[in-house]
């Protein structure tokens, strides 16, 4: 445990292999700034904390709403009423238009697949 700095109660640190991995934070930060600036590794490895436990706030807060519905499957919906509930309302529509997008993705390469396997397949029919 770790002193948070304002003479409260110590804050409970997660153990370093919970966290999302590093070089995921450090490809998201290197998107949002220029190419010429640098990240030092202490800024990385504080929003690499940072990061992980607003995951962990954000799914245990939908885990809860997932187990009073008596069911086991936490859903998009159910992040997206959790983070309204915990008061993160400028992240929500961010995140139904990245969903949104990434269904299309997904469905486009789907589609892809389902096509090269189709002449795969009667290519192989000749």
């Amino acid at each position: 445990m770790s002193s948070n700095g304002g003479g409260q109660q110590p804050v409970e640190r997660l153990p370093k292999e919970m966290f999302l991995p590093i070089a995921n934070v450090n490809r998201v930060m290197k998107s949002a700034i220029p190419s010429h600036v640098k990240v030092s590794k202490d800024a990385k490895e504080t929003l690499q904390e940072c990061i992980t436990e607003f995951v962990l706030f954000v799914t245990s807060e939908a885990s809860e709403r997932v187990a009073r519905d008596h069911r086991s499957t936490v859903t998009q919906a159910d992040l997206l009423k959790a983070m309204d509930k915990l008061a993160f309302f400028p992240y929500i529509q961010p995140m139904t238009k990245f969903a949104a997008v990434l269904k299309e993705k997904r469905k486009s390469k789907k589609k892809k697949i389902q096509s090269r396997n189709s002449r795969c397949r009667s290519y192989q029919n000749r």
